[in-house]
């Protein structure tokens, strides 16, 4: 799970959400905005209702993500803030393929280099 401090508040989702830049994959969207005023970097998950009707699979999903991205935060120093979007069919998919994606999208907004 990521620590509190590494996580985006409610606060902070509009703004990422109108500024930042989209980068997408077959199962996932990115949405990332630099910020050149914080220390570290700070992710969010969003899984809806229409990827996985029950909580329990949403929750299963966003502990999958996040512990994709904890291992890739471990090796940057970006300072961004990044909201993750499943789409529609992303709840099927496998760990393997998951965090091939997410590892696509961090690479190709340039915060895993």
């Amino acid at each position: 799970m990521l620590t509190r401090k590494r996580r985006i508040s409610r606060v902070l989702f509009p703004e990422i959400i109108k500024k930042g830049m989209w980068y997408h994959s077959p199962h996932l969207t990115l949405r990332v905005l630099s910020s050149l005023s914080q220390k570290q970097s700070h992710f969010a998950v969003s899984v809806s209702k229409k990827v996985a009707k029950k909580a329990v699979q949403r929750n299963l999903l966003k502990r999958r993500l996040i512990s994709v991205v904890e291992m890739v935060l471990k090796k940057t120093d970006s300072r961004s803030n990044g909201i993750f979007f499943f789409k529609k069919g992303g709840g099927e998919i496998s760990f393997d393929v998951l965090k091939n994606e997410c590892l696509f999208l961090l690479e190709k907004s340039k915060i895993v280099l």
